[in-house]
């Protein structure tokens, strides 16, 4: 009887471990992106850094165009399903609203910024 009562917490411990490494796999398993918000964080990034290369400027607009394409993108996608505009979609991405919206933001961060590459420190 004495055996029983040393093993039966090792016996809860174990159970209780095994318990947690599933829970954990499984929730492992969900965090996991699907591939069409990889595929939409993708072509935003690309977006964003395409609308840098064409206009220039140092890192921080850079991250301001990046932040730009991925919001827009974001609410064009959302724009996309709550209206149902179903052009050019991949999967459940609303590909044409998603980009549309990515560079209207791209473009509204440009114009709100101004043109700070025609100014000179002097």
């Amino acid at each position: 009887m004495h055996s029983l009562a040393v093993t039966q917490p090792r016996d809860v411990i174990y159970s209780q471990r095994r318990t947690l490494c599933c829970w954990l796999n499984a929730r492992r398993e969900q965090i996991m992106p699907s591939p069409s918000v990889v595929f939409g964080f993708i072509l935003a990034t690309l977006y964003g850094a395409i609308f840098h290369f064409l206009l220039g400027g140092d890192a921080r607009r850079l991250a301001l165009f990046l932040l730009a394409g991925w919001l827009g993108f974001t609410l064009g996608h959302v724009f996309g399903v709550i209206f149902g505009v179903n052009v050019l979609n991949i999967g459940p991405l609303r590909t044409f609203s998603a980009t549309l919206g990515a560079w209207l933001a791209l473009l509204a961060a440009r114009f709100l910024t101004g043109n700070r590459l025609a100014r000179k420190p002097g």
